[in-house]
C-alpha cells in the first residue's frame, strides 16, 4: 500500500490522510447543504397529486396602505368553489381553541375543524379506527400519535370519549398515522365541521358572509390549467360577498390561488398555520454548497500538485527502468482516484447516519433515496475532475523529463502566483460564510430577545380568547395580580406581540383628501409601561382605576404620523382625526406618540398602529414579573385566576417562549449557518496545509543555502511564515466587502434589524487567521529546522 501511494516514510502519511479527511468532510457539507434544499423544495409534495392542489387566499388593499394578503377566507366561499368547471375537489380547515377536561385536568388545545373529506383529498392515513369515514359524524375527532399519547397513554384511543369544558363531547374515531414534518400544515387533533359547537359549522350556517376563517384547498382535474380557474375567481365575490359591501368598497378584496407546494416558501406574513421557509435562505445555502466545492477543489488540487512534485525523484527511476510517459501519468493520478472515492463513502456513511442531525437543523423529514444519489455524486465527481486536471499538469511534466533530470529533481518551477491565487480564493469565500453565519446569529438574537423591548423581563401573556369570559372578570383579575409582591405591572389589551391578529379602520386628518388605513389595538394604561413603550410626546391613557379615562382619546405610532399629514410628534397632540369606517364618523383626539413596536414578525411590514382605550375588546393580560424563575409568584398568579375566573383555564406562556417558537426557522437557519462556517474554516485549513507543503518542497534548497549563509531558525520561520501567510492576509481582505454586500442585502429583507457593526468580520477575520496560523505550524517547523547540507545536496 505504501508504495502504491508513493509513501516512502511516515511523514509522507500525514498529507494524504490530511487529503482524505478533509475531503470526506467537504463532500458531508455539501450533502448536507443539498438535502436541507431539497428537504425544503419537497414541502407538500406528499399531498395527493400534489401538482393540482391549490389553496384559495384573499387580498385586500386597504386605502394609502400596503395590500395585505390572508390564507384564510369566509367559509362559504368553498360552496362557489366546488361549482367553477374543472375543480375536483374542495376541502376547508379552520383553527379553533377547545379546552379538554381529563383526569380532573383541564388542556386549552388548538384543534383543527376540517370538512370529512379532508383526510382523503390530502392523502392522509389512518389506523385504529373505529370505522369508515372517520369524520362524518358530528363529534368525531381523529387524533395524531403525539395527542393519542397524550390523552389515552398506551391505551387504544378509537371509540374513546374526550369532553369538553362546555359539557360538549368529541368521540375518537382513529389515529392518524404519522404525518411529514415537512408540510405547512399544523395537525394535532382534526375535529370534524359537522360538529355543531364549532366555529367553523357555525359560520357555514350564518346568511351573511361570514369570517375570514377558513384555510380552502381545492383540486383539479387532469388537464385543467390554473390560469383558466384564476381567471373565474373574481366572479366569485360578485355571487358570495366576503364582507359588507360598504367594507368591500373600500379595501376592494381580491382571491387568488397558490399551488399547495408552494406555501412554504411563499407563505403570508400573518395567519399561515406554521412559519414558512425562506427562499433567501435557499439561496444561500446553495451559494455556500458551491463555496465549500470550490474549496474542495482548489485543496485537493493544490495538495495533490504538492505530493506529484515531491515524488519526482521516484518518477525518475521508474523512467531509468523503462517506465513510459503514460503509465508516470495515470500512477499520479492513483492517488487522487482512491482518495475520492474512499471519502464519497465515509461522506456517505456520515450522511446516512446523519438523518437526526439533518432533521432538527432542517426540521423537516429528511430521507435519502435513491434518486438522491445522483444529485449527491455531483459534487464529488467535479472535484475528481478539476484535482485530475490539476495533477496531469505537473505529472506530464516529470513524465516528458529525462531520467537524468528527474533523479537531479530539476523539475520545472511555476510562478508560485499560480498556487496562491487559488488558497487567496478560498480563504475569501471561508471569510464571506463566517461573516454571514455570524450576520445571521446576531439578527435571530434581536428577533427572539430584543425585537421586543419586554422580552427579556419575563412577560407572561394570558390569552383569555377561549375561556368566554367577560371583560369585567379580565379586568378584576388584571387589578388582583397588580397587587402580588414580584409583580412589575400587568395590562389587559386586544391583541399582544407575536399575536398575528390585524384590526384595521379607516382615519384621515382634517383637511385630508382620503383617509388612509391603519392597524389598531385597543390596550390599557399599563400596555405601553410592560412592553417599554416610552412616550415620545404627549401622553398616554390615564388610569380608569384613579377614575379618569379617555373615551376619545388614541395614542398612535411613530409610523402612523406621515399618513395623517404631521410632520412630527408634537404636531400630532391635540389634533383631531376622524375614522370613517363606522356608519357615522368618529372624531378622536391625539393624546401622545409612542415608538413603532413589532407586533407580528420582524420581516413584517412596519405597521402604522393606532391605540384605543381597551374598554370591551380585552383578550390579553400581559404580566410582567421582577423575576420569572419565582415559582412562588407564578403561584400566586394561578391562584388568583382560578379564584376570579372560576377555573376557567389558564392558557398563559412567557413572551420569549412565544418568540423562540415564531422564529424557530431562523434559528434553525443559525445553526446550520455555523455549522457550514465550521466545515469551511476547516476545509481552508486544509487548502494552507496543503499550499505550504507545496511551497516547502520548492524553498527547501532556498532553506538550506540561507542556513549555510547564517540565518537563524527564527529568520527563517519569520521569513516563511509570512510568506506562507500573505495568501490568507489576501483572501481575509477581499472577502470582507463582498461578505458586508451580502449580508446587507439579506437583512434589507427584515423591516426590524440589526445595524451591521464590526464586530461579524473582526470575529470572522480572527478565526480564519488562527485557522492558518494552526495550519501552517507543521510545514513552518518543519522546513525552519531543515539542515543545510541535506537541503544543498538535494
Amino acid at each position: 500500500m505504501r508504495e502504491f501511494f508513493g509513501l516512502s516514510a511516515i511523514r509522507d502519511i500525514i498529507p494524504v490522510v490530511v487529503n482524505f479527511v478533509g475531503t470526506a468532510v467537504g463532500f458531508v457539507a455539501v450533502g448536507l447543504c443539498i438535502l436541507m434544499i431539497r428537504a425544503e423544495l419537497s414541502h407538500d409534495t406528499w399531498v395527493r397529486s400534489s401538482e393540482q392542489a391549490y389553496r384559495l387566499h384573499m387580498v385586500i388593499s386597504p386605502p394609502g396602505a400596503q395590500t395585505i394578503p390572508l390564507p384564510s377566507v369566509s367559509p362559504h366561499l368553498a360552496k362557489s368553489i366546488r361549482q367553477i368547471p374543472g375543480v375536483e375537489d374542495v376541502t376547508r380547515l379552520s383553527r379553533e381553541t377547545l379546552v379538554i377536561a381529563r383526569h380532573g385536568t383541564r388542556y386549552s388545545e388548538t384543534v383543527q375543524v376540517v370538512d370529512p373529506n379532508f383526510l382523503d383529498a390530502f392523502g392522509l392515513s389512518l389506523s385504529e379506527r373505529t370505522g369508515p369515514g372517520a369524520l362524518d359524524a358530528p363529534g368525531s375527532v381523529v387524533l395524531t400519535r403525539e395527542a393519542a399519547q397524550k390523552y389515552f397513554g398506551n391505551t387504544n384511543p378509537a371509540g374513546q370519549i374526550l369532553e369538553l369544558d362546555t359539557g360538549d363531547s368529541l368521540r375518537v374515531t382513529a389515529v392518524l398515522d404519522l404525518v411529514p414534518r415537512n408540510t405547512h400544515l399544523d395537525l394535532n387533533m382534526l375535529v370534524s365541521s359537522r360538529t355543531p359547537f364549532t366555529v367553523l359549522n357555525q359560520q357555514s350556517r350564518l346568511a351573511g358572509p361570514g369570517e375570514s376563517i377558513a384555510y380552502t384547498y381545492f383540486w383539479l382535474r387532469d388537464g385543467i390549467g390554473a390560469k383558466d380557474i384564476a381567471s373565474r375567481l373574481f366572479g366569485l365575490l360578485a355571487i358570495t360577498p366576503v364582507m359588507p359591501p360598504e367594507a368591500m368598497a373600500v379595501v376592494k378584496p381580491a382571491l387568488g390561488m397558490m399551488p399547495v407546494s408552494e406555501i412554504h416558501l411563499n407563505s403570508f406574513p400573518a395567519g399561515e398555520l406554521k412559519p414558512g421557509g425562506s427562499r433567501t435562505m435557499l439561496g444561500i445555502l446553495a451559494a455556500i454548497a458551491v463555496m465549500i466545492t470550490v474549496i474542495v477543489c482548489i485543496n485537493f488540487s493544490v495538495l495533490m500538485m504538492s505530493r506529484t512534485e515531491a515524488r519526482t525523484l521516484e518518477y525518475g527511476v521508474r523512467r531509468t527502468f523503462g517506465a513510459t510517459r503514460l503509465q508516470v501519468v495515470f500512477g499520479s493520478l492513483r492517488e487522487g482516484t482512491v482518495v475520492t472515492i474512499a471519502a464519497m463513502a465515509l461522506a456517505a456513511a456520515m450522511i446516512m447516519a446523519g438523518h437526526p442531525i439533518i432533521a432538527s437543523l432542517s426540521g423537516t423529514t429528511v430521507l435519502v433515496s435513491l434518486s438522491d444519489f445522483p444529485v449527491l455524486l455531483v459534487p464529488p465527481l467535479v472535484v475528481a475532475l478539476v484535482a485530475g486536471m490539476a495533477v496531469i499538469l505537473p505529472a506530464n511534466a516529470a513524465a516528458r523529463m529525462s531520467p537524468v533530470e528527474a533523479l537531479k529533481q530539476d523539475m520545472p518551477q511555476r510562478k508560485v502566483t499560480w498556487e496562491t491565487i487559488p488558497v487567496v480564493v478560498q480563504f475569501s469565500l471561508t471569510t464571506i460564510i463566517a461573516v454571514l453565519s455570524l450576520v445571521v446569529a446576531e439578527q435571530t438574537s434581536f428577533a427572539v430577545r430584543s425585537s421586543v423591548q419586554a422580552a427579556g423581563t419575563g412577560v407572561f401573556i394570558i390569552d383569555a380568547g377561549a375561556t368566554g369570559l367577560p371583560p369585567s372578570a379580565l379586568a378584576t383579575f388584571r387589578d388582583e395580580a397588580r397587587r402580588i409582591p414580584g409583580v412589575r405591572s400587568v395590562s389587559l389589551s386586544e391583541i399582544v406581540p407575536t399575536n398575528f391578529s390585524t384590526s384595521m379602520l379607516s382615519l384621515m386628518n382634517q383637511g385630508q383628501a382620503a383617509p388612509s388605513s391603519f392597524s389598531s389595538n385597543s390596550v390599557d394604561s399599563s400596555f405601553f409601561e410592560a412592553f417599554g413603550l416610552e412616550p415620545i410626546a404627549g401622553r398616554l391613557f390615564a388610569d380608569p382605576t384613579a377614575g379618569q379615562a379617555d373615551v376619545r382619546g388614541i395614542v398612535l405610532s411613530e409610523a402612523a404620523l406621515p399618513a395623517l399629514g404631521f410632520r412630527d410628534a408634537q404636531s400630532a397632540i391635540g389634533a383631531t382625526v376622524v375614522t370613517t369606517w363606522s356608519e357615522e364618523p368618529l372624531s378622536f383626539e391625539v393624546l401622545g406618540v409612542v415608538p413603532d413596536m413589532t407586533m407580528k414578525s420582524v420581516d413584517a411590514p412596519l405597521e402604522r398602529m393606532v391605540y384605543f382605550p381597551v374598554g370591551e375588546k380585552g383578550r390579553f393580560i400581559a404580566i410582567v414579573l421582577n423575576n420569572s424563575q419565582d415559582a412562588s409568584v407564578m403561584e400566586q398568579i394561578m391562584a388568583r385566576w382560578r379564584e376570579i375566573c372560576n377555573d376557567a383555564v389558564l392558557n398563559g406562556r412567557f413572551l420569549d417562549d412565544r418568540l423562540a417558537d415564531l422564529y424557530r426557522p431562523l434559528e434553525k437557519a443559525k445553526q446550520a449557518l455555523f455549522a457550514l462556517s465550521l466545515v469551511a474554516m476547516a476545509t481552508s485549513c486544509l487548502g494552507i496545509y496543503a499550499l505550504t507543503s507545496l511551497l516547502s518542497i520548492r524553498q527547501r534548497r532556498e532553506v538550506g543555502l540561507r542556513r549555510a549563509l547564517g540565518a537563524t531558525r527564527s529568520n527563517i520561520t519569520a521569513y516563511i511564515s509570512m510568506r506562507f501567510f500573505m495568501p490568507v492576509i489576501v483572501g481575509i481582505v477581499l472577502g470582507i466587502p463582498v461578505s458586508a454586500a451580502i449580508a446587507l442585502s439579506w437583512l434589507s429583507g427584515y423591516t426590524h434589524r440589526i445595524a451591521l457593526g464590526p464586530s461579524p468580520f473582526l470575529l470572522s477575520a480572527t478565526g480564519v487567521m488562527m485557522i492558518g496560523m494552526l495550519a501552517m505550524v507543521h510545514h513552518t517547523i518543519r522546513l525552519s529546522g531543515t539542515a543545510p547540507a541535506s537541503a544543498l545536496r538535494q
